[in-house]
């Protein structure tokens, strides 16, 4: 007397609906990109570290009678303030890198990058100048 064998077929595929997606665009601006939400993220979390340094302030001014307290030195302003036109002149490679991104000018929008690239390098480097004139 033989056993039956137990015969193993493959599962029937899953019927599915395809969707053809070959007609949407591979490029986004505006809400509709990732990189639009991650910029408001960033937005989001630097607004709320500059609450809380606000926040602190008043909470430390509050504990210390005399603000500053008078064992803290003064800090310059030149290092900062070229720092902050620095910042602000960072602004406009950004904004032509926009617009050559949004005509597809590669070449302009590899330009403006690099450019904002040497402004984030200035703004750093200011960055560390300014944290060693502070003690820190």
């Amino acid at each position: 007397m033989t056993r039956p064998v137990a015969r193993i077929e493959p599962a029937p595929a899953p019927s599915r609906r395809l969707l053809d997606v070959s007609g949407l665009p591979t490029v986004a601006f505006g809400s509709k990109s990732i990189m639009w939400w991650g910029v408001v993220g960033f937005i989001l979390i630097e607004g709320t570290t500059i609450g809380t340094a606000i926040g602190s302030y008043f909470y430390l001014s509050g504990i210390e009678p005399r603000w500053p307290p008078p064992r803290t030195p003064m800090p310059g302003l030149l290092v900062p303030l070229l720092k902050s036109v620095a910042l602000l002149a960072s602004a406009y490679p950004a904004v032509m890198c926009d617009k050559a991104a949004r005509r597809f000018d590669f070449r302009d929008m590899r330009r403006w990058v690099v450019a904002m690239g040497v402004m984030g390098v200035l703004v750093v480097g200011l960055q560390f100048l300014e944290l060693r004139t502070v003690g820190v």
